[in-house]
């Protein structure tokens, strides 16, 4: 990777990757949750109705190398090649497929060996219920302004 991002501020507090103002114009999110994770602290961001969109670093765990051998070796998975979320290769892939069902996960290369996930749980009171995988990109894309940032 040719210009790898400092994540070093986020791995740990995730939450801080989106600004409350870019939470509120991509999701209308009325509230976030920081919590654990299996490999570091992930964040949710929630609308008045419930629906969630999470985020979370993978430091030190393969980059997207290792998102594919996950999503391919979970056999129900799925691993697509997205288009590079601001300058950075992206992929929508995830242990089971509920795309068609509000769900879609994106993970985008910040580093050669992290990558940072983004993914929806969305019901049908959610406008974005029926192309999930469009709202992760844009949240992804916002989280990549953050980090570029520095915030």
């Amino acid at each position: 990777m040719t210009t790898p991002l400092d994540t070093t501020k986020f791995d740990q507090h995730p939450c801080s990757a989106l600004t409350e103002t870019q939470a509120q114009q991509i999701f209308a999110a009325v509230r976030s949750r920081e919590g654990g994770g299996t490999v570091a602290p992930g964040c949710s961001w929630y609308d008045s109705a419930d629906n969630s969109v999470g985020l979370g670093f993978l430091p030190g765990q393969g980059g997207l190398a290792t998102t594919y051998k996950n999503s391919v070796d979970a056999g129900a998975g799925y691993f697509e090649v997205a288009p590079d979320v601001a300058g950075y290769p992206a992929a929508f892939a995830g242990v089971s497929d509920d795309r068609k069902s509000g769900g879609c996960q994106i993970a985008v290369g910040v580093k050669n060996d992290e990558v940072f996930t983004v993914s929806a749980l969305l019901d049908q009171s959610s406008q974005d219920y029926s192309d999930p995988c469009s709202l992760v990109t844009k949240v992804a894309e916002a989280a990549v302004t953050t980090l570029k940032s520095g915030a």
